[in-house]
């Protein structure tokens, strides 16, 4: 019995150490201009752009060059701000699964007045290929990215 629990504790042991705690977990956030069909498609390319850029670098200067570099070669003039900071997220469900709120550590990219809907993901763990559009009314979609990250 006593060499039974030992391996239970063990297990539990492996298991905490293992196992990501919510301060490992990363965000990307990405506020358009506005909720224009123009702004809105302009984000969507950011967030092409910017899945590409985080494979290769976590470099916020070449994530913010970047950025405005799609952001000139659309013949616009929105300043871009690239930052990371903690921020808040309220508790979502897909399907049986929760991706539990709370504060996260975020890297943010606003364009422009960074009034309109923003796209959100998951950069670690499971909810990597998982993507949210938010609005204030807390209504979300999704969409998987696993087909965009196996096409490279």
């Amino acid at each position: 019995m006593k060499k039974f629990i030992l391996i239970i504790i063990f297990i539990v042991i492996i298991i905490l150490i293992l196992s990501p705690s919510q301060s490992d977990e990363m965000r990307i956030r990405v506020i358009a201009n506005s909720d224009s069909a123009f702004d809105q498609q302009l984000k969507y390319e950011v967030v092409g752009k910017l899945k590409k850029t985080l494979k290769e670098t976590n470099d916020l200067s070449i994530i913010k060059a970047d950025t405005e570099y799609i952001i000139n070669k659309n013949n616009c003039d929105y300043l871009v701000k690239v930052i990371i900071k903690q921020q808040e997220f309220e508790t979502k469900y897909i399907n049986d699964k929760v991706i539990p709120g709370g504060v996260y550590k975020t890297l943010v990219v606003e364009i422009g007045k960074a009034q309109g809907k923003n796209f959100w993901s998951i950069i670690y763990p499971e909810f990597f290929n998982v993507s949210f559009e938010d609005v204030n009314s807390g209504d979300v979609e999704f969409g998987w990215w696993i087909s965009d990250f196996l096409r490279g």
